[in-house]
């Protein structure tokens, strides 16, 4: 019924002319008609109001006169309908009093026309109240289009989980989102309210180098700043907060205030104190291991620890970047220890075998050489090996069965126990080494082969028994790793090499061995796999 209120320019204006005299109101029609106006009359205000409720014709203007006879007059019909309608109304009377006049500005702001007044004013004065109203339409437009943003804008910022606020020069509070309000002890109805009263609990701005004012470093730069802050929560809890200043500049340049965002790192920050922490127990645990850990990609030595610098007599820069061929003393043992070593990791993941290194000064060290891939699908990743020199050890197992002194030959090895299984008691005595490996106490008691067997994991119980026994059977010594059950629930690795001992006669009468805890090394290569 209206007119398009986007496009008012082109299109050919229907007016409603309330007017009581009919023959003025005929006379006035057509003059406006030449004018190219669509022109509708209606006789009295009730009549003009029924015409726009019941939308009768198409109105874009109404042109009202005041006295309209007995009924309603033309403020009282204009008030009426613009209580329900949006329409210019522009008054059309033969009053010319300033009181009559103010009233109808009381009603509305479109003009008013005299009706002695000549058609070419009547006509600029109905362009002129099209053009205030298309004014009004544009700038209402813009609000409620203003309003639409503010609220697409406050849902968004709402949204966001972290705190946000607008802050003026003076550190008052003129704008948050809902997250300050959730974290903080922040109540809307104390005003003003101010940043450090909301975040710290204070009555003063923050300072000093544990609190810098993100407010006071934009003052200086009128640049965006951040810094770290220790904010208290709502609930009392303490949280570190990286906080971004944006600073908010007028047309001029000149600085309003800012928008600082709070981002919790406490997480964060917890997580890169235990990475840093957990690399400083790495790096304290490589370099005091009294085992040798490095790390070979295709057989290329990449990382290394002090110990094995000590085991080879090479530094550090010497092995970093050199295929290990060159430790070892023949080609045929490089290439045995590869074949073993792969072998074993392709079946149970890990490796282990004796060998022997050359050290730069040319003496031959014997070791226990264990590796255990990063991947075990993908052994270009790199693999993870531990070296223990294990030249004493050989040494005093030579010792051990050339003498036959068992116990004091064993307290001489470092953190090995010792054993020695007499085969026609079937009695087996163990060194006081040899109890703690196994967690068991030593009272005194004698140990049977039955009760060592009890002690193994039992996933490993089978090998170990078939090993031991084939072993007799061949009167042949043997070497194995298998894992231990401790009566306090641990598992604990170990690695045993067993020797016989012989009468007179030929005969096998003893057996004799070394265990050899080796978790450590397990452990050592677990943590470097993980990390």
């Amino acid at each position: 019924m209206f007119m398009d209120t986007n496009n008012t320019s082109n299109i050919k204006k229907n007016i409603l002319l309330v007017e009581d005299e009919a023959i003025l109101a005929l006379s006035k029609s057509m003059d406006l008609r030449k004018y190219g106006y669509k022109c509708h009359h209606s006789l009295s205000g009730e009549k003009a109001i029924e015409i726009i409720n019941q939308k009768k014709e198409p109105v874009d203007l109404i042109l009202m006169d005041i006295d309209l006879g007995s009924g309603l007059d033309g403020i009282q019909t204009a008030r009426e309908i613009l209580t329900n309608y949006d329409v210019p109304i522009l008054f059309h009377s033969s009053h010319e009093e300033q009181g009559i006049v103010a009233k109808t500005e009381e009603v509305t702001s479109y003009g008013y026309v005299v009706k002695s007044s000549s058609i070419t004013v009547l006509d600029a004065s109905i362009k002129m109240a099209f053009k205030l109203y298309d004014n009004v339409c544009k700038r209402r437009l813009a609000v409620e289009e203003t309003i639409k943003i503010n609220k697409l804008l406050r849902t968004t910022i709402d949204g966001i989980s972290e705190p946000i606020m607008q802050i003026g020069t003076d550190y008052k509070i003129l704008m948050n989102n809902k997250a300050v309000k959730d974290k903080y002890n922040f109540d809307k109805n104390i005003e003003p309210a101010y940043c450090y009263q909301v975040s710290h609990n204070q009555n003063k701005p923050c300072s000093g180098t544990e609190h810098p004012c993100p407010l006071n470093c934009v003052k200086e730069t009128l640049k965006p700043c951040s810094n770290l802050h220790k904010h208290i929560q709502k609930d009392g809890s303490i949280r570190l907060v990286e906080l971004r200043a944006e600073p908010l500049l007028d047309i001029n340049g000149k600085l309003t205030g800012i928008i600082e965002t709070a981002h919790d790192i406490t997480e964060q920050k917890i997580t890169e104190d235990l990475v840093i922490n957990n690399n400083k127990k790495l790096t304290s645990i490589l370099a005091a291991a009294p085992t040798g850990i490095g790390l070979v990609t295709n057989r290329k030595i990449t990382e290394v620890n002090q110990k094995i610098c000590d085991i080879s007599g090479y530094s550090k820069e010497e092995l970093i970047g050199k295929s290990s061929r060159f430790l070892y003393p023949t080609e045929e043992e490089y290439t045995y220890v590869g074949k073993e070593k792969y072998d074993q990791i392709k079946k149970n993941g890990t490796g282990t075998v004796e060998t022997s290194w050359k050290r730069k000064d040319g003496i031959i060290v014997d070791i226990l050489l264990s590796s255990s891939p990063l991947d075990q699908n993908n052994l270009s990743k790199g693999v993870t090996f531990t070296v223990l020199d294990i030249s004493e050890q050989k040494q005093t197992q030579n010792k051990l069965i050339k003498n036959k002194t068992i116990l004091s030959k064993s307290q001489r090895i470092a953190h090995i126990g010792s054993w020695s299984l007499d085969l026609k008691t079937k009695q087996l005595s163990w060194s006081n080494e040899a109890y703690k490996i196994f967690g068991i106490e030593n009272t005194g008691k004698n140990m049977t082969y039955k009760m060592f067997l009890h002690c193994v994991h039992p996933d490993d119980r089978e090998m170990v028994n078939r090993t031991y026994t084939t072993a007799m059977e061949n009167n042949e010594p043997y070497e194995l790793i298998h894992r231990i059950l401790r009566p306090d629930g641990k598992i604990r690795t170990v690695y045993e090499k067993s020797q016989d001992v012989t009468d007179e006669f030929g005969k096998t009468t003893f057996s004799i061995g070394i265990v050899h805890d080796i978790t450590v090394q397990d452990n050592l290569i677990k943590i470097l796999q993980e990390n």
